[in-house]
């Protein structure tokens, strides 16, 4: 039987117009999740815990890595992460009855699946058979030329070698007769010239004519998914009813969308949208579309041959699920088996991108190999791959599938429903508030001088992109209203699948003033993510932030609000249904499925719970810092906050440059949890320690036993990274905190502040921050950081502009670890503790404090050379590309707002050019004739007159002209060449 719905069994919460601001939302902070013990968790995920403390993974390795950001290097990574979070293969039918058939009633009206994809070319069956006749066709040569026969056969009866029967020979026979026409037909004929070869580009035919392989599936699998009107000159032809109710598919495998960059890009193969969306991009009367990942409902991947799944055998039903691999283990050739990585790691690069760039909690897509498909359902914590079913003897799963899906309401198809697009006016109170915010954060201590290492608004505003969320938890002051926070750019966006997925943004809560009735806004920081919930340990980010501000720790962010997101799901009359259900993962509900089959069992799926945390501390991440002096009073607020936590009885345990906070504050206190710390240096902007997600109590983390810690890879210590290798367990401690604190400073020193000649910084950044090793078919790290605690061999010869910043990492270094030997099971100094540092790092800041540079940043190019190709969006500066929500369009991108009811601004643009260059042609035409005469007004009147109703200025027509054309410094008539191709006149220098 199907899981139940979300809602089922409870009562609606609230059932609310799509306009949710003006009505009240029931108070549910008191309705808080169970708390489970250890034992009865285990006993619900069905496996036991794993030892995992640093997960080698996208999101962790490659937001600070300098990895290969090209598509085809993350393909392999996602791959190798990735592949221990599939489970299956779950039966197509369970799988349609489970997350897509909501009412049976659906496959009444259902167009017949029979013959539906018979035009869908089987090409992992002609491959097959191409390579069979190879293989008979050597065995025949080899056979021939050892002037041997096979025993037993007649003189007059042809052996083939395999088996093969009389029809197959005769085939390979014509096959072979027909190559030897060619050969002797090549051999007669004149020899041509060498032709320069060239590179296939997109989808260009190949040189027999023919397009590659997967390409011959696209236009037959899109024809049998989408509808066809009915032919007036057929007699009789009703047409065909689409597949997908409201989706068309197209064909997306030649424009990749490039929103985030050239640079691993990407473009599924057949995407499909919702028809508004193909009309705005104008694509609905094409089967090629641009890609857009914002908009794509679903995806299609296809692949000719070599599935990188593999069904269990149908002979072994017993014990295949707890013996059989699943995934690329059944693939043994080398090069397969890379090329099988790749074509993994893309659906899994296309599922994270569609997931980052739109607002969802999962999300479907189907994997095409040959004439045979798979069903994947995609959450954080996993996909769900259902058996291969060949599309000509089975079409009814994948018409079904399409069927229930074009069926299914919003939030069935994996939208998060609580997100909606926002208003004109409150995109215009966004961009004030956010601009008035950057004016406040590079107003800085120098007067009247702006940083230019800080972005402006256009970091985290773009125009028409604006989305509003709901949050559903009341005001503090007890008023039960609903929150809306109005989000745009995020500062970060997830870079895999699977996890935590984390996406922050600067955002503006937005109140109704009722005296007035027009909206006010104050700034916030608004982080979204999915966290852990399998453990009675696992609390809320909000609630770690609450307990530590009532124990007086500083430097911490202010908390607004928090809360797990609740379901909001549409009912029949188009209304929102609030329920009291969380938005969760279910993939870890099918890990003891009979049908799985066996995964490694040091990777544990667990449950993951979407978690939206509102804080009104607002500022930019540490690698935005100004130069040496922000960098080391930053980190030393940091620091305090961090050891002030560690005597609360709290471990921060994911040390990062993105999880310091640079705020410039008015005044010299600090908005800290709790208390007033006064700071001794107000020029530099004060450093807090957010990003407590993954905080644990002392006695909750006193092994690395805990399958949660995904901590950024390259701040790690080096205890964490070498745990695998330990013979004992080590207990998590302060000094650990304190050590990822080191490499902070190093890693911002290595790419931020200006250094001198000496040393090998890229060596040092490559060695000690991306390093790692297979041991026992696990990732392991740390051997090059052991390396440089016992003898410096990558940070001795560094030297910087400033040598206060040398001095502060040698003397920390040698606190940390004295020169030595061999350290011994990973141990530190005898001073490496928090009271040492602290008394180093105070004393460092009074001493050489006012002397640091302030505003010293300087790009490392050693270290950034190729930066697009290896650093992130977020390393090297750029903006994000905004996520949409479920009612997201095109209308402010395509379409002039100013424009209402007037064709798309594409559509526009290219007759405004056609209608300058007639006009210019004309113009210039008079004037060739009537050199001394002025230009007609009907002329121009003329002019005016057809390009007016395009929204083109004629003050500006007539600019162009006098300027570019009939100019007195303008170029002369010989200079100007004449075109009538396309309307156009070409002005060549």
């Amino acid at each position: 039987m199907p899981l139940p719905p979300p809602w089922e069994g409870e009562k609606a919460l609230l059932t609310v117009p799509n306009d949710l601001f003006q009505i009240p939302f029931p108070r549910l902070s008191a309705d808080q999740p169970p708390e489970f013990s250890e034992a009865e968790v285990s006993q619900t995920t069905g496996v036991p815990f794993a030892l995992v403390p640093a997960h080698f993974n996208e999101n962790g390795t490659q937001r600070y890595g300098f990895g290969d950001k090209r598509a085809e290097y993350r393909y392999l990574r996602l791959a190798r992460e990735g592949r221990r979070h599939f489970i299956g293969p779950m039966p197509p039918k369970l799988f349609i009855q489970q997350f897509l058939a909501k009412d049976p009633a659906w496959f009444k009206t259902m167009p017949p699946a029979a013959g539906a994809f018979a035009d869908v070319p089987d090409l992992g069956a002609e491959q097959e058979r191409v390579r069979a006749d190879r293989r008979l066709k050597k065995r025949r040569d080899a056979a021939a030329t050892a002037g041997t026969t096979a025993a037993g056969k007649a003189d007059n009866a042809p052996d083939y070698g395999d088996g093969t029967d009389e029809a197959e020979a005769e085939e390979t026979r014509h096959v072979e007769k027909a190559a030897k026409g060619k050969e002797k037909e090549n051999a007669t004929a004149k020899p041509k010239a060498k032709e320069k070869e060239r590179p296939r580009k997109g989808n260009k035919k190949g040189g027999d004519g023919k397009l590659p392989a997967e390409e011959q599936i696209y236009l037959p699998l899109i024809t049998a998914l989408n509808g066809r009107p009915p032919d007036p000159d057929v007699l009789g032809d009703t047409g065909r009813e689409p597949r997908c109710p409201g989706i068309a598919f197209r064909d997306t495998s030649a424009k990749a969308d490039t929103e985030t960059g050239v640079v691993g890009s990407l473009k599924p193969d057949v995407s499909g949208y919702a028809v508004a969306h193909l009309e705005a991009m104008e694509s609905l009367n094409t089967i090629k579309a641009p890609t857009h990942i914002g908009l794509i409902a679903t995806f299609i991947e296809v692949k000719a041959t070599l599935d990188f799944f593999n069904d269990p055998p149908e002979s072994s039903e017993g014990d295949a699920p707890t013996t059989h691999s699943f995934v690329l283990e059944h693939i043994k050739n080398d090069t397969n088996r890379e090329w099988a990585e790749k074509a993994l790691g893309q659906n899994i690069a296309y599922a994270s991108e569609l997931c980052a760039r739109q607002y969802r909690h999962c999300c479907y897509s189907v994997s095409v190999t040959g004439c045979n498909a798979r069903l994947i359902r995609w959450d954080r914590a996993g996909a769900i791959v259902s058996e291969s079913f060949n599309l000509h003897r089975h079409p009814e799963y994948l018409c079904q599938f399409y069927w229930c899906f074009g069926k299914m309401s919003n939030f069935d198809r994996g939208y998060d429903l609580s997100v909606e697009v926002a208003t004109h006016e409150e995109q215009e109170l966004f961009r004030r508030v956010v601009e008035a915010h950057v004016e406040a954060q590079l107003a800085g201590a120098v007067p009247d001088l702006k940083d230019p290492h800080v972005p402006g608004s256009d970091l985290h505003y773009e125009e028409g992109v604006v989305s509003t969320i709901h949050l559903t938890t009341p005001a503090e002051d007890g008023e039960s209203h609903p929150r809306k926070f109005l989000v745009c750019r995020p500062l970060t966006a997830p870079l895999s699948m699977f996890g935590r997925c984390t996406r922050s943004y600067w955002a503006v809560e937005c109140q109704l003033d009722q005296p007035s009735g027009k909206l006010q806004g104050t700034i916030a920081f608004l982080k979204d993510t999915w966290r852990y919930s399998g453990h009675a340990h696992d609390v809320q980010e909000g609630e770690i932030l609450k307990r530590l501000a009532a124990s007086k720790v500083c430097n911490i962010p202010v908390v607004k609000v928090h809360e797990d997101v609740h379901v909001i799901h549409s009912a029949d009359s188009g209304e929102l249904v609030l329920t009291l259900a969380l938005q969760s993962t279910l993939t870890q509900k099918f890990v003891g499925a009979s049908w799985n089959c066996r995964r490694d069992p040091d990777v544990v799926i667990v449950e993951h719970n979407h978690y939206r945390l509102v804080l009104g501390t607002v500022g930019y991440p540490l690698h935005r810092l100004r130069g040496s002096r922000e960098l080391l009073t930053a980190t030393y607020d940091a620091f305090q906050a961090l050891g002030a936590a560690d005597d609360a009885g709290y471990l921060h345990r994911d040390i990062s440059p993105g999880n310091i906070i640079l705020v410039n504050e008015t005044s010299t206190a600090s908005q800290s949890g709790g208390g007033v710390a006064v700071r001794s240096n107000a020029s530099a902007r004060r450093g807090y320690l957010c990003d407590w997600d993954l905080s644990r109590r002392k006695e909750h983390s006193g092994s690395f036993k805990d399958p949660e810690v995904s901590a950024t890879w390259q701040f790690q210590c080096i205890a964490a990274l070498k745990h695998r290798q330990l013979s004992t367990e080590l207990a998590y401690t302060v000094e650990h905190d304190m050590e990822s604190m080191l490499y902070t400073v190093l890693y911002c020193s290595l790419c931020w502040l200006p250094m001198k000649a000496g040393g090998d910084p890229k060596a040092c950044m490559n060695a000690m921050f991306d390093e790692y090793e297979e041991y026992h078919g696990q990732v392991v790290g740390g051997s090059k950081k052991l390396a440089n605690a016992d003898d410096r061999r990558y940070t001795l010869l560094l030297e910087w502009e400033d040598p206060s910043t040398k001095e502060w990492l040698d003397g920390v270094m040698d606190l940390h670890s004295p020169r030595r030997g061999a350290v011994p099971d990973f141990s530190t100094g005898p001073d490496w503790n928090k009271s040492s540092l602290n008394v180093y790092w105070t004393d460092f800041l009074q001493r050489k404090g006012e002397t640091l540079p302030y505003d010293n940043r300087k790009m490392n190019m050693t270290i950034f050379k190729s930066a697009e190709r290896n650093a992130s969006l977020a390393v090297q500066g750029r903006s994000y590309a905004p996520p949409r929500s479920y009612q997201s369009s095109l209308k402010h991108t395509l379409e002039d707002p100013d424009t209402s009811g007037q064709p798309t601004r594409k559509r526009r643009k290219k007759e405004l050019a056609r209608m300058c260059s007639l006009l210019i042609l004309a113009l210039y035409e008079h004037r060739q004739c009537n050199p001394c005469q002025t230009i007609p007004e009907r002329q121009l009147n003329q002019g005016r007159s057809r390009i007016g109703p395009y929204g083109a200025s004629p003050r500006e027509l007539e600019l162009l002209v006098a300027e570019e054309v009939f100019g007195v410094e303008g170029p002369p008539p010989h200079r100007l060449q004449r075109r009538r191709h396309q309307g156009r006149l070409h002005v060549k220098p």
